[in-house]
């Protein structure tokens, strides 16, 4: 996501069929962070959950972690974090050879998401503004209930570039509720996501 189509390999199209077609798609329920909070819950204090990692220290005997709640010791450790902010921790000794090649081919593309409150719920359904570049599509919860929103979705540098900033932020609801006549949009009530501008993150995973 966030590349040109020729940029890509064409085993994209494939991965990405579900978008496309009468395809059964899932996610999870209450977004992909219920995975480490679950996790959390069966390992206990095993699991550190948003500790940035600052420096880290391994050999063969284990492994020293520093985060901003202090030192952490172990034999082994693993951290789940996106690839873009690994420069900032201090490893010793560094990273090389197929570990840190591998690291630095992860490409990043931009991501931006648009949450606007229905008034009236609407069964699953997508459409796509073609001039606009971006996707609207509405969902189930996690009951199977229609969600009471629709989302704005654009996964490319120029339509992040001018749907997502904040001061153009009504101009994309209006764009939203001209291709969407068929929703009961409540622009008052409105949640912009994006991912390259999260000190955390930085970006999208690229396809």
């Amino acid at each position: 996501m966030g590349h040109p189509a020729d940029d890509l390999r064409s085993g994209v199209l494939g991965e990405g069929a579900a978008t496309f077609g009468d395809f059964e798609s899932y996610t999870v329920a209450g977004g992909n962070a219920e995975l480490a909070r679950a996790l959390a819950g069966e390992l206990g204090g095993r699991i550190h959950l948003s500790s940035p990692v600052r420096r880290l220290q391994w050999d063969e005997d284990g492994v020293n972690v520093w985060t901003d709640e202090g030192e952490i010791a172990a034999r082994a450790a693993v951290m789940a974090i996106p690839t873009a902010p690994l420069g900032d921790i201090e490893f010793e000794p560094a990273l090389r050879g197929p570990t840190a090649e591998a690291l630095d081919s992860v490409r990043y593309g931009q991501n931006a998401k648009l949450f606007i409150r229905l008034r009236a719920p609407s069964p699953p359904s997508a459409i796509m503004s073609v001039r606009r570049r971006f996707w609207t599509y509405t969902q189930l919860d996690p009951g199977g209930d229609p969600a009471p929103f629709v989302t704005a979705y654009a996964g490319t540098a120029d339509a992040v570039r001018e749907l997502a900033d904040p001061e153009k932020l009504v101009s994309w609801i209006e764009e939203v509720a001209s291709l969407r006549p068929d929703l009961e949009l409540d622009p008052e009530v409105s949640l912009l996501s994006t991912w390259h501008d999260d000190p955390w993150v930085r970006g999208s995973y690229s396809a």
